[in-house]
């Protein structure tokens, strides 16, 4: 066996097949066998094979292999020793063992520093190796100042400079995103591709990603449609891939559904959904988490565009399928659950729909006691199918709780907390208690002004509870006011009339009038 078909026999436990090729693509290795042979006597084959990575590095360094003392040597400024403790960074990396990688990084660091004049980018790389690993600990600001420094001391003559360049834009530009600064991120993110197009081939997974982020950073600065050009170039760009069962494919087809949702665009944004559901069934092949949340995605947006039947069969398909994956109970399924409620009683099945809430609660509270939001979810459906089935003070003594629960954990001003502090006015108005339901109404009215714009559709909604409890009430002066405000509002919404319950508003506020002595000003109101 010649020495280096022996280097690469030793290594091959240890190191990846990629290492393996450099240790035999043609560097001296002729120092490096005489010290191996030396080391054979006295250490393990991993041992041995770890010294093989460190000498093969310092070779490709340029560094003289045989002029360097093996014992004896000063470890705190030592670049071989540096290098060992990097390498072994990278490993502990690989096998999830992050706080342990990010003590070597740091002391190769250290030592780098002391070793190395001035900038250069063995201390870069150590500086950007850290920056990952506080970023995925979640230490943003701390990640982004390792990044910026490392960056600082970036050498774009050599092309690994240039391309390290690159990363460090790029990871700079997602810790300002996490640090809702969105702004800076997109600055970052376009030098990160500007360089990225010149350093990587347009299929080898990196642009699409660089693209991606571009994407979302301008959506959340408001530049929808700068958002949704990038997103498509991320899309068009990872279709030629060649690794054809990229998952991050519909990764892209669930934003780009998302964006266009956001734009009210439903259609446009199913047909997404349900590409990025074909894709991962395709890619999977069995049961998948990641299928399971595609089928919840179609079938949500479903229930949205009033496609309650079709809804239904995605989200049963979900539910089957999270059954069969999990074993025990799980958020995932808290949510399905409580999707499936929703959609049966848009489809007038109230018994069912209130049996799914149960289930949903009762697995809500199993988990999380009352500290999730899926927990007043499932209540607020429980109490909307007894209201529809008639049993109004057990939805009002049930929604007390959906309330209590809701702002424990939702922050306030929050829409689900309005939402069910006006439900709450609407059932206590069913019951005739129209002071009570006058408060909630007020309630929610407060907290939808510091949500909405004052003309709102759920502002309006409050407006005209406010109006009917003052009506019923007989303070029909205050009554007018509040009609009229939401008549002044609902004309200007497209199809607003088209739901029975704010049609019914004409005829209090034509009563209000009446009652009020203005019959002229009240005959405006049958024209509407």
């Amino acid at each position: 066996m010649n020495h280096l078909q022996k280097l690469s026999r030793v290594c091959k436990p240890i190191f990846s097949r990629e290492i393996r090729i450099e240790a035999l693509c043609g560097h001296n290795l002729a120092p490096m066998h005489v010290h191996l042979k030396r080391s054979f006597k006295m250490t393990s084959k991993e041992e041995i094979a770890l010294m093989a990575r460190r000498t093969l590095i310092y070779n490709i360094s340029g560094f003289n292999f045989g002029s360097i003392p093996t014992e004896g040597r000063d470890q705190e400024r030592d670049p071989e020793f540096a290098t060992s403790l990097f390498e072994e960074g990278m490993s502990l990396t690989r096998k999830g063992q992050l706080k342990e990688a990010l003590d070597r990084f740091r002391q190769s660091f250290e030592i780098r520093r002391r070793v190395y004049k001035g900038n250069h980018i063995e201390i870069e790389i150590c500086l950007y190796r850290v920056g990952n690993i506080l970023l995925k600990f979640g230490e943003l600001e701390d990640a982004l100042a390792h990044y910026k420094e490392a960056l600082a001391m970036n050498d774009i003559a050599s092309a690994r400079g240039y391309a390290l360049r690159g990363t460090l834009l790029h990871d700079i530009g997602s810790c300002l995103y996490q640090l809702e600064r969105p702004q800076e991120a997109v600055d970052y993110f376009k030098q990160a591709l500007e360089i990225g197009r010149k350093t990587h081939k347009e299929d080898d997974g990196y642009i699409d990603v660089v693209l991606y982020n571009v994407s979302r950073a301008y959506w959340k600065i408001g530049e929808q449609q700068e958002a949704l050009n990038h997103l498509k170039e991320a899309l068009e760009v990872n279709k030629k891939s060649s690794k054809k069962d990229n998952p991050t494919r519909a990764v892209y087809l669930n934003e780009m559904g998302l964006y266009l949702k956001q734009l009210g665009k439903l259609q446009e944004a199913v047909d997404y959904y349900k590409e990025a559901l074909a894709f991962r069934t395709q890619l999977f092949q069995k049961d998948h988490h990641d299928i399971a949340e595609s089928l919840r995605k179609v079938g949500t947006l479903l229930q949205e565009l009033g496609r309650f039947q079709e809804s239904l069969d995605y989200l049963m398909r979900g539910l089957e399928m999270r059954k069969r994956l999990i074993q025990g109970d799980d958020l995932a399924i808290v949510q399905v659950l409580n999707d499936i409620a929703s959609t049966l009683r848009k489809l007038e099945k109230f018994e069912s729909a209130y049996d799914y809430s149960k289930q949903a609660l009762e697995m809500g509270r199993r988990l999380f006691q009352d500290n999730h939001s899926e927990v007043p979810a499932a209540i607020f459906n429980m109490c909307y199918s007894l209201y529809l089935l008639e049993k109004t003070q057990e939805a009002a003594d049930l929604m007390k709780q959906c309330i209590e629960i809701s702002k424990k954990v939702f922050p306030s001003p929050h829409a689900n907390i309005a939402t069910s502090l006006a439900s709450m006015g609407d059932f206590l108005t069913e019951l005739g208690r129209f002071e009570e339901a006058l408060d909630y109404f007020r309630e929610a009215y407060e907290m939808r002004l510091k949500l909405y714009q004052k003309d709102h559709p759920e502002v309006a909604q409050c407006v005209k509870g406010i109006g009917l409890a003052l009506y019923h009430l007989k303070r029909y002066s205050e009554a007018k006011d509040h009609f009229k405000r939401f008549l002044d509002i609902a004309t200007k919404i497209e199809s607003f009339f088209d739901d029975p319950n704010n049609q019914q508003i004409l005829g209090y506020a034509f009563k209000t009038l009446e009652l009020l002595g203005e019959a002229e000003e009240a005959n405006k109101y049958k024209n509407i």
